[in-house]
């Protein structure tokens, strides 16, 4: 099975521009949505180890997790855009 690395990236930047998107369009945001985005994230991450870059995708999978039990987001993408747009704000 060959797996396209430009899809996978574009998921994953997708996926992290998710919660930052609905926060500022003013939604309810669900727990299960952040935690729906996550799984999303962690399949993004196994289909990415199936590449050559296997590494980087494993890496990124584990910050995933880290970034969800340390601060309760989605992806460390999303994190760092939280981030910048309250740090934007202040």
């Amino acid at each position: 099975m060959v797996i396209d690395q430009r899809l996978l990236l574009i998921s994953a930047l997708l996926l992290g521009m998710a919660p930052f998107a609905l926060r500022l369009a003013g939604g309810i945001f669900h727990p299960g949505v952040g935690v729906l985005i996550f799984g999303l994230n962690v399949l993004v991450c196994i289909f990415g180890a199936a590449t050559r870059y296997r590494l980087l995708w494993i890496a990124y999978g584990i910050g995933c997790v880290a970034v969800l039990v340390f601060f309760g987001m989605s992806s460390p993408l999303a994190l760092s855009l939280i981030l910048t747009g309250i740090k934007l704000d202040a």
